[in-house]
């Protein structure tokens, strides 16, 4: 690849057999030997060009070849067999990277967002990115960008895509062979499973809350017998309500980055099973009237302050009040 890209200007001075073993170098170059390496491609270039006087195109393929050598001292060559009959097809390979911890910013709602650099955008004519998520999370929107030169941003140019499952993809066209970019993702929990639940279980315990307080100001109405009739047959029947929820507290061993992102569901649940538990108590314990009413009011707190926890997870209100900017530093 390096023979096949060096400038004409640097070709015609030093041969091929000389610089085979510079450009075998750079393609293996380890962790540990990049600056001596690079520092060698340099005396070699500026050997090569000694005084000349370059031209703008001239200037342009020694940039891009030194943008080249760059990335061959940084990144790696993939190389692949493929079948006889394939050659000369146009193919796509991918190669994936495995992140349990993701950098990200924001957390505490059902979004999250990524962002990851990508510093060698421009290696290709058309960068392809694919993110594909745990089960239980979705990919809400995928923004490739390229970063430009420009302070004002006006040399930035954006793909998107919208995918709204567990796989995403974008591509992008790089303007240059130095391109490099970031990748912003918003994924989210997935509206099945431990969300769906949680939702209705918030809304069976408010209306279960509400409804207990209309019988207590109106029990005269509501009911036949004593109000004060403890232990009352519901407390067994409430108690059933705390075991199927911290049942969802036990699951399967789950990618850390589902474990963070649905946190803020397991703890509503648990604090939904408190409040059932001090109800069921209520119903079983008889206890002073001014006990009582401290721990009614209690259990209204707990839904209350739940189900503006589940609101702020549900609507995203973090994510919305402060979006991270998309700014990354290459050194």
């Amino acid at each position: 690849m390096l023979e096949e890209k060096l400038p004409p200007t640097l070709k015609a001075v030093w041969s091929r057999s000389s610089r085979r073993e510079l450009f075998l170098a750079i393609a293996s170059c380890q962790t540990d030997s990049i600056d001596e390496t690079g520092d060698r491609y340099e005396v070699w270039r500026d050997d090569a060009l000694g005084n000349k006087v370059l031209d703008e195109a001239a200037r342009q393929q020694i940039e891009d070849f030194d943008a080249l050598v760059g990335q061959m001292l940084t990144n790696f060559v993939f190389l692949v067999e493929v079948k006889e009959e394939l050659v000369g097809q146009r193919l796509i390979l991918k190669y994936a990277l495995d992140q349990a911890a993701p950098n990200s910013r924001g957390s505490g709602t059902k979004r999250l967002v990524i962002l990851q650099p990508v510093p060698d955008l421009g290696f290709a004519a058309s960068h392809h990115m694919e993110v594909e998520v745990p089960a239980g999370l979705v990919v809400d929107s995928l923004t490739l960008a390229e970063i430009g030169e420009a302070e004002d941003g006006s040399g930035d140019q954006f793909a998107e895509s919208f995918p709204e499952g567990r796989v995403g993809h974008v591509n992008i066209e790089p303007s240059t062979p130095q391109a490099v970019g970031v990748l912003r993702a918003e994924i989210s929990v997935a509206r099945q499973g431990l969300f769906f639940f949680t939702q209705w279980t918030l809304i069976s315990v408010v209306a279960l809350v509400v409804f207990a307080s209309l019988v207590r100001l109106f029990d005269q109405f509501f009911l036949k017998m004593e109000p004060d009739t403890i232990p009352s047959p519901a407390a067994s029947i409430l108690l059933v309500g705390p075991a199927l929820l911290i049942s969802w507290m036990s699951r399967l061993p789950e990618h850390r980055l589902v474990a963070r992102m649905v946190g803020p569901l397991r703890g509503m649940l648990i604090l939904s099973a408190l409040a059932l538990t001090i109800v069921a108590g209520l119903a079983a314990v008889r206890l002073q009237p001014t006990v009582w009413e401290g721990a009614w009011w209690v259990v209204v707190a707990l839904v209350a302050a739940v189900s503006v926890w589940f609101m702020y997870f549900r609507f995203d209100w973090r994510i919305r009040g402060h979006q991270p900017e998309l700014v990354v530093e290459y050194t």
